[in-house]
């Protein structure tokens, strides 16, 4: 699971490494990680709000009003660079009276299914993490889910929904990237395609270069394909795990998942832990060294 792609060089406009750049991991006191009761001061006027587009995610997440769990975190969070989310997880900041985790899941849920749903330092941090199973939900709550959290109280709390690295990424493939194998040469990419799409909405499709280990004779050719809803991917392993439409011999996985993208994972994962067992949390190897 650490080779990237698994068969050829990754495909540049399949997987586009929109990840936020890994930055040295911010130090963990233990009045950091305890964290301070939420300041009642708003961080309204970060530069860019009330300007009618969103503030930067590193003016509010480094703001002096900002809590310091915030500012750990900045390698994680970021707005698109463009028209394509970087992945389907995002961050929810709340600063003032507190929003119930029954609210903000109600107005996430509105843009589409969610994948995981993680309020548990909401009342203490003003943070909640989420994900969508399609990446274009994503997109779509970039736009709009803060001001309609902030409308729902009345005001009473500053909010910020910004792109975040999820909790996904940790693992060692990425469901939503299926990689054909053992293809007849005789199969194009329409065809592959076709079949696919009837699973579901494909984002992309992408013949992989030949392993330079293949046999001279070999006569197959793999394929890799993208979904935007990890739903639809993963119906379409279940199902050609067991149906052979392009006759039997064909692989089925998941794609392995960049390197960068895991260890960007993991280290989400070691901040939280601390957060939650202060800083005597038991850390894995790569993450004490990120």
């Amino acid at each position: 699971g650490e080779k990237g792609w698994a068969s050829g060089p990754a495909p540049a406009k399949l997987h586009q490494d929109l990840s936020p750049p890994v930055a040295p991991a911010p130090s963990h006191s233990a009045s950091s990680l305890v964290g301070p009761s939420l300041p009642q001061s708003s961080v309204a006027n970060v530069a860019g709000a009330g300007a009618g587009l969103p503030p930067s995610a590193t003016s509010v997440l480094s703001h002096p009003s900002s809590p310091p769990c915030w500012q750990q975190l900045t390698p994680f969070v970021k707005l698109p660079r463009s028209s394509t989310p970087p992945s389907p997880g995002m961050v929810v900041l709340c600063v003032g009276s507190p929003l119930s985790a029954s609210a903000v899941r109600a107005a996430a849920a509105a843009h589409g299914a969610l994948d995981t749903f993680r309020p548990d330092f909401l009342p203490a941090r003003g943070v909640c993490f989420l994900s969508y199973t399609d990446s274009r939900s994503a997109l779509s709550a970039s736009t709009s889910l803060a001001a309609t959290l902030s409308r729902s109280s009345a005001g009473a709390t500053d909010v910020h929904a910004f792109y975040c690295t999820p909790f996904s990424h940790e693992g060692k493939v990425d469901e939503t990237a299926i990689l054909l194998t053992g293809l007849p040469d005789t199969v194009e990419e329409a065809d592959v395609r076709g079949t696919m799409s009837g699973f579901g909405d494909v984002a992309a499709v992408h013949l992989q270069a030949a392993s330079p280990t293949a046999a001279p004779d070999d006569d197959t050719q793999s394929f890799l394909v993208k979904f935007h809803d990890a739903q639809d991917s993963r119906q379409a392993k279940l199902e050609l795990s067991e149906s052979h439409p392009w006759g039997p011999g064909v692989g089925v996985r998941f794609c392995p998942r960049l390197a960068k993208e895991r260890r960007q994972g993991r280290r989400l994962l070691a901040l939280i832990a601390l957060w939650r067992h202060g800083p005597n949390a038991k850390l894995g190897a790569s993450e004490r060294e990120g």
